[in-house]
């Protein structure tokens, strides 16, 4: 049977009591699927030193990346006893989340853990005495603006700061025509930014639209934000049109709508208010 996973990293063998491999995952199962990833090993090696990060979806021939990190408890002992570097063996795990026994594959690493560091905090922090040195002078220089003269106390100005600047509230385009849509985010204030998804054949019953924004309608942000616009195929009846792209295409499109390759959920539900992910 075929390995339903390729897996890869940039090493096989890491060393310290904390860090992080990555490791990239192709899906070879000839399916869309939702990847769970996880370490194995034999003891002391323990499941809770390792944190794969979350599941993520992939498409057929799509690729994700796991960053896996890991802490060693202080009380495990090196793997580095007398002059003979061992290494602890480990598995990366990557598996279907509905058939992780069927559709599953593994990639063999090590990890050499050292003796924990017993060196004691450093001695006084030589930028202490700058640090008091800075809120002494701030303190006189407050002590001689506020300082009453001789004929009573100073006028004081009231200043405006950038907090109080009002907000903006980005405005309700969806299912608009990204032109119109863009008029009235500007006229609001804010910047209009168009992102096109894949061309797609329009048919008699479509129309361009807006089917997401970013930030999403009704946040409040400053003045002059930029406000991001997906655009599609609306339908004007029937079902909405798939918009071309899956939730894996548009994170790497719009890392910052994402996290950990899923999407931002209150960008995630405005969407799908539109347009269903090709998963």
């Amino acid at each position: 049977m075929p390995d339903a996973f390729a897996i890869s990293s940039p090493t096989t063998s890491a060393k310290g009591r904390a860090g992080q491999v990555t490791f990239t995952v192709t899906n070879a199962t000839g399916r869309p699927v939702r990847i769970r990833g996880s370490v194995t090993g034999t003891d002391p090696v323990k499941a809770e030193w390792f944190t794969p990060g979350p599941e993520q979806d992939c498409v057929i021939g799509g690729t994700v990346q796991f960053n896996v990190g890991w802490t060693v408890p202080k009380d495990v002992p090196p793997t580095s006893p007398g002059d003979k570097a061992v290494a602890y063996p480990l598995k990366f795990v990557a598996a279907a989340e509905d058939r992780p026994e069927e559709d599953f594959s593994e990639l063999s690493w090590s990890l050499e853990v050292p003796a924990p560091d017993t060196k004691k905090p450093g001695g006084f922090p030589i930028w202490l005495p700058f640090v008091i040195l800075g809120v002494v002078a701030v303190a006189v220089v407050i002590y001689l603006l506020v300082k009453p003269g001789p004929d009573g106390p100073p006028d004081v100005t009231t200043t405006t700061t950038a907090s109080t600047v009002a907000q903006v509230a980005v405005p309700d385009v969806n299912r608009q025509d990204p032109t119109a849509a863009a008029k009235t985010i500007n006229a609001a204030g804010l910047k209009a930014v168009v992102d096109p998804s894949p061309a797609q054949t329009q048919a008699a019953n479509e129309f361009p639209c807006v089917v997401a924004t970013f930030p999403v309608a009704g946040t409040l942000v400053r003045p002059g934000t930029q406000v991001q616009m997906l655009t599609a195929l609306c339908r004007k009846v029937g079902p909405p049109r798939d918009i071309g792209m899956n939730e894996v295409t548009i994170c790497s499109r719009y890392p910052g709508l994402c996290q950990n390759q899923r999407l931002d959920p209150v960008f995630r539900q405005d969407l799908e208010r539109d347009a269903r992910l090709n998963n």
